[in-house]
């Protein structure tokens, strides 16, 4: 259904500046008349922009001859101090959570979309690392790919001022930045964030919402191997899951580990069998961070249900528990329909490494109404860049079919 009013639900605006504030939906001819509900605050002019007169909040109504609309408009400095995750600008996406004045984003490609004003845009990081470098990558407007203006952070634990964009051009823009090392490998927080300019608009939520569970082939883990010579070659938002969220127009929130099964894993015995119900995917920290908060599943309810999980259960030591991987992974569908609800769709995913579990996975999607299993084409190996996008476009396609 296509929106019908203004653009953006909530606006910002500097003191003495002015944004544009669009309407969607309504004509180019019609007749619209705009009021402020504080005009010491902000006013709004003929053309539909709202003007900052003084810090604070109104509301600001656009009438037609038939209908009415209403946004809320911000007057600001584009600068948040601390980070709690309510941030009126700030889009965090993927699992995350506060300790200590920090937004801390760990999980595979978590991190923030702002809308702001100004030719600079700067964030205050602290990250820790267990081997290797972490990096995170920054889309800036038109930059689309995660491969491109990637940094590497200091991984002491200390807080450190990154110049994410400078030199833009005068005018409006957009800044995304996501972490690409996992939560096994890395930890990140936001201390803070500021722009020369003002936060103009807060992102819209994506039409659709899909979530992901799954292993080292869901975090990227040697997808960059040809290139990363002798680094840990992962980038997370160049996996199957993350590009087909792009193409398809959803928001994706991805759960994963390396080495991690549903009953069993490799290295410290953590499963996702109960894994699951926290908030990051690993069983240690490098921020000092005392909690993995239990995740609120009411804040984030998914139309597809991504589950990749079977490749280290096939590859155990002790040889694949097919009864035990049928069991567990009936008992975590049951457990995502009861917190989703059935109008959520489970896709089952394997066939990328290993081919053993798809007889279980067939088991396992007849139990469900609302589940179906998806296969990958065969990598043998962890799949690179080149064979998540053929992956991605496996998935797009099946995702497609879902939504629309």
């Amino acid at each position: 259904m296509k929106k019908v009013g203004f653009e953006y639900s909530i606006y910002g605006v500097g003191i003495e500046k002015s944004t544009p504030m669009s309407l969607i939906g309504v004509g180019e001819n019609a007749n619209v008349s705009f009021t402020s509900s504080d005009e010491t605050i902000a006013t709004v002019n003929e053309k539909g922009e709202g003007v900052g007169k003084s810090e604070g909040s109104v509301t600001i109504t656009a009438k037609t001859a038939l209908r009415k609309f209403t946004c809320t408009v911000e007057v600001n400095d584009g600068k948040y101090e601390e980070l709690t995750g309510e941030e009126t600008f700030v889009k965090w996406e993927v699992r995350n959570f506060t300790y200590k004045k920090l937004m801390n984003c760990f999980n595979t490609a978590s991190g923030f979309e702002v809308l702001f004003y100004g030719p600079t845009f700067s964030a205050e990081i602290a990250a820790g690392s267990r081997t290797y470098p972490v990096t995170m990558c920054v889309m800036v407007d038109d930059l689309h790919t995660p491969l491109n203006n990637n940094i590497v952070l200091d991984a002491d634990g200390n807080a450190y001022s990154y110049v994410l964009a400078e030199n833009l051009p005068e005018g409006f823009h957009r800044i995304r930045v996501y972490k690409l090392t996992e939560a096994y490998e890395s930890s990140v927080a936001f201390k803070s964030m500021q722009t020369d300019g003002y936060f103009w608009a807060r992102p819209n939520d994506k039409q659709y919402k899909i979530e992901v569970y799954g292993d080292s082939i869901s975090t990227g883990v040697d997808n960059l191997t040809d290139s990363a010579e002798g680094m840990l070659a992962q980038n997370g938002c160049m996996t199957y899951g993350w590009l087909a969220a792009q193409q398809v127009g959803a928001d994706i929130n991805i759960f994963a580990r390396q080495g991690i099964g549903i009953n069993w894993s490799w290295n410290m015995g953590i499963y996702m069998k109960t894994q699951y119900k926290r908030t990051y995917c690993a069983e240690h920290n490098f921020l000092n961070v005392k909690t993995n908060p239990s995740w609120d599943f009411q804040s984030y309810i998914p139309d597809v249900v991504i589950i990749n999980i079977g490749t280290n259960d096939v590859s155990c030591d002790t040889g694949f528990d097919e009864a035990a991987y049928i069991k567990q992974m009936k008992n975590f569908c049951q457990s995502l329909n009861d917190l989703y609800g059935t109008k959520t769709k489970i896709l089952l995913c394997g066939g990328a490494m290993v081919s053993t579990n798809v007889p279980a996975l067939n088991e396992i999607a007849s139990s469900f109404k609302n589940a179906e299993v998806l296969l990958f084409p065969y990598t043998g190996i962890h799949p690179t860049v080149e064979q998540h996008q053929v992956m991605a476009d496996v998935l797009a396609e099946k995702l497609q079919k879902i939504l629309r």
